[in-house]
């Protein structure tokens, strides 16, 4: 029998899934404006350049500089495009329920009107 996860465990199990995450988001970004700064190119870079000259690593490391600063404007911008989504989408789906909780109140008022005009509304002979 297969015991629960522990705290302990689910928060790494979070946590890995938000590294995974992240990494294929930066990935993602980064491979457009400078792939050998993705995730799976970083650990290669020390034997690529291992016969460059000062000069060729400085002008590297300025285009590297570059990279990350063009990666900052499309991560605000791609954090800008989802807070945009997701309110839009929050606006939907509350429409969405109110139109749906308006019906669901006309049928039960409608309902209910049937009820009273149905009974017998005459009051008793005295």
């Amino acid at each position: 029998m297969e015991m629960p996860p522990t705290q302990t465990q689910t928060d790494q199990d979070q946590a890995v899934q938000a590294n995974t995450a992240s990494s294929l988001l930066y990935d993602c970004l980064m491979g457009e404006i400078e792939p050998e700064l993705t995730t799976v190119m970083l650990p290669t870079l020390s034997v690529l350049y291992r016969d460059e000259t000062p000069s060729q690593a400085r002008a590297r490391l300025a285009h590297y500089r570059w990279a990350f600063e063009m990666f900052a404007q499309m991560w605000e911008s791609f954090v800008q495009g989802c807070e945009d989504a997701l309110q839009t989408f929050k606006e939907t789906a509350f429409a969405s329920l109110k139109v749906e909780s308006a019906q669901k109140d006309a049928a039960t008022l409608h309902a209910l009107e049937q009820q009273f005009g149905a009974a017998d509304v005459t009051p008793p002979s005295a």
